[in-house]
């Protein structure tokens, strides 16, 4: 006779399922019960009425903003230095170096991906030096600072 798992003392694979099965449509319940609830619905009004208020108050500072003359001027001269800087040579100079700049930098980093997108080129191609190192000598002598 085959021996059941309800007969070994272990939990069978479908009761452990419909347990969890179970406990998810409980957590479920107990969340939408909690969104649902008056306390939560009441939180919702409060949240939205201020959203509202605030952006009441938004909207009229950026009204009294616009109206008022000395910050109309700061954004007529904020244009024009937009507008003399675009057509100045040196910002276009600057831009030219810029752009050429980026483009050697570009062609470097290329290049050293390449470099080691094959490392068996590399390796073949690095030459080392074998340099001897003598450890019995003691270094005499007066330090100089640079």
């Amino acid at each position: 006779m085959t021996e059941r798992p309800e007969d070994r003392g272990t939990p069978d694979k479908h009761d452990l399922q419909e347990e969890l099965r179970e406990l998810g449509a409980q957590l479920e319940a107990a969340i939408r019960a909690a969104i649902s609830g008056d306390r939560a619905q009441q939180l919702r009004r409060d949240l939205s009425n201020n959203a509202r208020e605030i952006t009441a108050q938004m909207r009229r500072v950026v009204e009294n903003a616009q109206s008022d003359p000395r910050v109309q001027e700061a954004s007529e001269r904020g244009r024009q230095a937009v507008q003399q800087a675009s057509e100045s040579k040196v910002i276009a100079d600057v831009q030219e170096a810029l752009l050429n700049g980026l483009s050697q930098v570009n062609a470097r980093l290329r290049q050293v991906v390449e470099s080691l997108d094959t490392p068996a080129a590399n390796s073949s191609a690095r030459v080392t030096q074998q340099v001897p190192i003598e450890t019995d000598t003691p270094a005499d002598g007066e330090t100089t600072r640079l």
